[in-house]
């Protein structure tokens, strides 16, 4: 076993560990606990509102992006007759659009009204 070796002597460092340990030392205690107790059909129905919340805040996507998408076609296409005359493609067009700007305005509805749903809203619900 190798001998250690002290250093002595005026350049010799001094420290106080003792103190430099409660000076640096910062100790947290989270301890508290919150029980709720529930019955399974009340947990459930508080599972399927906050599920609904989270959906509803990506469902504005789809109806955007179609509807981007029959616009600019309605801007930018000539339609010719295939099938159906040009102007009844174009009268489907502009219906489209418009049944999917009203599909649009309903999940802004929807996302504005399950706006306050969170976690900590879920754990009140299930308190209430």
């Amino acid at each position: 076993m190798a001998k250690r070796r002290r250093v002595h002597g005026p350049d010799a460092p001094v420290v106080d560990l003792d103190r430099a340990l409660a000076e640096k030392t910062q100790v947290s205690a989270n301890i508290g606990q919150d029980v709720i107790v529930t019955t399974a059909d009340r947990l459930r129905i508080s599972l399927l509102k906050y599920q609904e919340g989270l959906l509803t805040k990506r469902q504005w996507i789809a109806p955007t992006s179609i509807f981007l998408a029959l616009v600019t076609t309605l801007a930018a296409a000539k339609f010719q007759d295939f099938i159906l005359d040009a102007p009844t493609w174009r009268a489907l067009y502009i219906l489209l659009a418009l049944l999917s700007i009203g599909w649009l305005f309903r999940t802004i509805y929807r996302s504005i009204k399950y706006r306050k749903c969170s976690p900590e809203q879920f754990i009140n619900d299930i308190k209430a």
